[in-house]
Formats: C-alpha cells, structure tokens, sequence
C-alpha cells in the first residue's frame, strides 16, 4: 500500500510540474498586447513642465542633474512590464476593431512612442549607474514594442513603429562612445530577433478595410434604413460631415471644411446611396496599383509613385484625392528607416574590424558600401558619418555616430555636425 501510495504521489508530482503554471513570470504565449497595456497603465503622471523639461534637453551630451536622475526612474515599472511583454512569442493582437472605419482610436500608438523616449533616456541613465544591460534590454523591448504597434498593418501604426525605430538607432548612436563593443553587438542581433516589421504595401490593404469598405458598408445601411429620399440625404451628409471632420487638420474649421467637402463629394456621387456606394468602389484600382508600387525598389520606385500621384490629381473621384494617403512620404520613411538599421550594423562592423568591416553592410537601397567620413565639431574629432549614395525626398540618409564627448550637436539631418543652438 505504501509503495502505491508513493507511486500516485510521484506521478501526481510530475503531472504538476509538466503542466503549465499560469503565476510563472517567464511564460510567453500572453498577447504581448494585454501586457503592453498594463506597462502604459503604469506611465507615471508628470507635470507638464517635467515632461518638457526631460524632452527638451539633449541628455546624451550633458551630466545628468538631481531632476532628472529623479524623474527618470518614475518609469521602472512600465519599463519591467514592458519587458515581459516583448518576450512573449504569442502573436500580438491590439483589439482593434476596424468596423469603425476613419474613427477608430488607436490610444496605444502615442503611449508606445512616449515609452520610446523614456528609453532613449534611461540608456543614458543605466551608462552612467552602472547598470548597461538593462539600459540594453529596455531598448530591444521598446524595439519589438515597435514592431507590434505597427502589427495591425494600419497606415500611422506602421510610421509610429518606423518612429520608435529611429529612437532607438539615434540612442545608440549618440551614446556610441559609451557602449562597450560587445554591447553594440548584443544590441545589433536584439535588433535583428524582433518581430518583421509590417511593410507600407501591405498596410494598403487594410487602408482599403477601414476606409472604402467601412463606407460602402455604412451607406449600404442608410440605403436599408430608409427609403425617403430627405431622411437618405440627411444622413449621407451627417456620414461624410463626421468622416471629413475627423479627417480634418487640427485647427481648421469644422463647419467650413467638413461639410463644403461633403457637399462636393455628395454632388459627384450622385447624391444617391447606390452613387456613394458605386463611386467608393472606383477606388479599388487606386488601391490595387498603390499596393503593387509600394513593393517596388528605389530606382523603380521614385519614377512611378509620381506618375501615380499625378494620376490621383487628375481623378476625377473626389475620394481617391482626399481620402488616399500620402503613400510617397510614408514609403520614403520606410526606406529611410532600412537604411539607418543598415548603418547601424555597418557601424558596428566599423568598430571590429575598421573601414573594411564597412564592406561587410550593404546600403539597402544600392547594395554598396555606405560612404564613410569622419566628422570633427569645430576642430575636434566627435564621430563618423556614415551615408547613403542614395537620396531621396530632401533629407539626408545619413547619420554620425559620436565617438567622443562633448557639446551637442545633430547627428542626421541637412544640419548634421553642426553644434546645437
């Protein structure tokens, strides 16, 4: 009897140990999202003049005072939590409900960039305490917080991702002469094991969900509701007046654009439902042809994104002019982030090995050799810069990776190597 009982005690033991404990603080199949969301619940409240004063200052080139040695720890938690979240390997899924169409809130995307900047400067911070790994894994979970603001392949969550990108390369380059080189290298791979980032092309796509296909399925249903040819007008306009008011620029007047807009757009479609519904499925080639330029390199690129553009001036479908976004800006802004990831690996490649490991990183958009130069700040030597032959839009592609302390000065930019005012 006692053998058998200690039989069921052993097995009973194993069956509990095999199975999954749900208070182990390394589990990783949680939505990263539902983590995400208890980080920012835990955003510390500041003062305006608080957050202005950590977000003004360029912290990487000055010492760091009593305030902001004050301040900065504030965000130990969010940063805790984020971390635990950016482990998870379960897909990341916001909640998102793009049955709402132009209106949907996305509250998360300006949480996530705020948390980005917090990074940025608690690097500087764990340099100076002793503490770099963790100023290294704040940064790569920031990076994969990135990715997954981007993952439900909406238009300003994949620009906020390639925003949170950018901090986190200008981090690292600013604090360059502070990084040991085994740290640039563990931040180099961390970069390289995040999520893939969701492409500008296949953002189109969802672009179509949440705006011609949230329209035809709103108006499909006045043309139910109703059959009285005042009350289907009536609500038209209230339809296009909400979507044109929340399109609007900030500071513009409600009454004088959004319902001037909604007149013309009404009138050019007819002014019925079946108009409406038939003029928001022009818009269909629009976004077939976007989609398949968006996926195309430079070179083919730049010639037929203006050919696009000016086919969409010349429309004569008011959506497609108002309602399409402005995919060249935000295909420059993919590009460009690929070539300042490039360039960070290319640095690092720089620190091992000189100016032939710079042979070892292709620019993504030549697949040559970045250019190298170095870069002195009134006569003494601060950093390199490392750049793309490529331009595109009116910036640079270029950005300096300081090697020496020093006042501040721009790292990228048309005012790169110049001193801050």
């Amino acid at each position: 009897m006692k053998i058998l009982t200690a039989l069921i005690l052993a097995l009973l033991t194993a069956s509990l140990r095999a199975a999954p404990n749900p208070l182990d603080p390394h589990r990783t199949d949680i939505n990263p999202a539902l983590i995400y969301w208890q980080a920012m619940l835990h955003l510390p409240q500041m003062k305006d003049e608080d957050r202005e004063y950590l977000g003004t200052n360029e912290w990487w080139a000055m010492p760091l005072d009593e305030r902001f040695k004050e301040l900065v720890p504030r965000y130990n938690v969010t940063m805790r939590v984020l971390e635990q979240g950016s482990a998870q390997t379960a897909p990341c899924d916001w909640g998102n409900d793009f049955t709402y169409g132009p209106g949907l809130f996305l509250p998360g995307l300006a949480k996530g960039k705020g948390i980005a900047q917090a990074a940025r400067w608690r690097l500087r911070w764990h340099l100076e305490n002793g503490t770099p790994d963790k100023g290294r894994d704040e940064l790569l979970a920031v990076f994969t917080l990135a990715r997954h603001l981007g993952s439900d392949a909406v238009l300003i969550g994949s620009l906020v991702d390639i925003a949170i990108e950018n901090i986190v390369v200008n981090a690292i380059a600013e604090n360059w002469f502070r990084l040991s080189p085994q740290m640039i290298q563990q931040l180099s791979a961390g970069l390289d094991q995040a999520p893939m980032r969701v492409t500008i092309s296949q953002v189109m796509a969802t672009e179509r969900v949440g705006f011609r296909d949230w329209l035809v399925r709103r108006v499909g249903l006045i043309q139910t509701a109703s059959k009285d040819p005042a009350k289907v007008d009536e609500l038209l306009r209230t339809l296009f007046e909400e979507t044109f008011d929340e399109q609007a620029e900030e500071g513009t007047p409600k009454d004088a654009s959004a319902a001037k807009l909604s007149e013309r757009m009404l009138k050019a479609a007819g002014g019925t439902c079946a108009g409406v519904i038939r003029y928001a499925k022009e818009l269909d080639p629009y976004y077939d042809e976007a989609m398949a330029i968006l996926k195309l390199p430079v070179g083919e690129f730049l010639p037929q994104i203006k050919a696009f553009n000016d086919k969409i001036a010349g429309a004569g479908n008011l959506l497609a002019k108002e309602m399409l976004p402005n995919l060249e800006k935000a295909r420059f802004k993919e590009f460009a982030v690929n070539v300042r990831i490039a360039q960070l690996r290319a640095a690092g490649e720089y620190l091992l090995h000189g100016e032939a490991g710079l042979k070892k990183v292709a620019d993504p958009l030549n697949g040559q050799a970045f250019k190298f130069r170095k870069i002195s700040v009134n006569g003494v030597h601060r950093g390199f810069e490392l750049a793309s032959a490529v331009s595109i839009g009116e910036v640079p592609l270029s950005i300096i990776f300081v090697e020496r302390d020093g006042p501040a000065f721009y790292l990228t930019g048309s005012k790169a190597g110049q001193l801050m005012k």
